[in-house]
Order: structure tokens, then sequence, then C-alpha cells
């Protein structure tokens, strides 16, 4: 019998991909659309990145440009093509939730537009969410670098044969 679990994942996931079939979505996660994409990226493939932007900006520095090197071709494999992938931002803990949200959300979308332009992947197959401060990775540590980071999920999901 099918998974309900991975159909709601799927609908949801489609509904984010609808809005991301142009190099600039049409409209960033809701709050209810970022929880959903936590909870669907909670047990799926994912690394994190050490990409670094520049103080209260959201591009990306000549240091990251070798990790998202690396990534750009990993996603390129054919293996991969048709794959959705989440690009999840997130930010520190200094500085106001809304605005790291913001910011969180522009850096996620600075990986996603570079991946596409540089690497013609599919618009709809890559979703950036911003976090903001929402999940620290070391929150022993709130201010860490550690937390500064991009994450990239394999949603597991296919967005179309032949694709």
């Amino acid at each position: 019998a099918p998974d309900p679990k991975s159909g709601a994942e799927k609908q949801a996931i489609d509904r984010l991909r609808a809005r991301s079939i142009s190099v600039e979505p049409a409209q960033i996660p809701t709050a209810d659309e970022r929880a959903q994409s936590a909870e669907i990226a909670r047990d799926k493939p994912a690394i994190d990145l050490e990409i670094l932007f520049e103080y209260n900006s959201a591009d990306i520095s000549p240091k990251a440009v070798p990790a998202l090197v690396a990534l750009g071709i990993a996603l390129s494999r054919q293996d991969l093509k048709g794959s959705v992938f989440f690009i999840n931002g997130y930010t520190d803990a200094a500085g106001g939730a809304d605005y790291n949200q913001l910011l969180s959300q522009r850096r996620a979308a600075s990986v996603r537009r570079m991946l596409i332009e540089q690497y013609r992947l599919a618009p709809d197959t890559l979703i950036a969410v911003g976090f903001g401060k929402e999940q620290l990775k070391n929150p022993a540590k709130p201010l860490g670098e550690e937390n500064r980071r991009v994450q990239i999920v394999n949603t597991t999901v296919q967005a179309a044969a032949g694709r």
C-alpha cells in the first residue's frame, strides 16, 4: 500500500515547486510551509555546507565557491537529475527573528541562483527555504559560525520522469 506520509510530502513539495519554476521564485515559503519543510527534511539525506557570506550580505563570498562547485557537480550527475532538493538557509542567533529569517532566505536563494545559472539545474528541482535562527546547529553556542550554514536536503521526490 502507498505510504500516506510520502504522498502528503510530495504534495507539499509540489506546491513549493510550482512557485519555483523561475530563477527568482514568485513567493517565499510561509511559516507553515517552513515548518512542513523542516518536518519533511527531518529524516531525509542531508549535508551541511560551510557557505561563507559577508556580514549582513547574501552575496556568495569567493571562499564559498569551492564548496558550491563541488555541490553543482554532484547535483548535475545523471543519477540525481530530476531529484528535488531543499536548499535550507540558517543564521546564528544574533539579530532579530524576522531579520534573520529574511537574511537566511536570501542566502539560500543566492546558492540556488548560482546552481541554476552555473550548472543549468532545473529551477523547480531546487527549493530555497530560509529558517533564520529557528534551528541552531549548536544551541550551546548560539552565536557560533557553525550555525550560519546552508543545508542541502534530498527530498527523495522526483520532479518528472526523464528530466
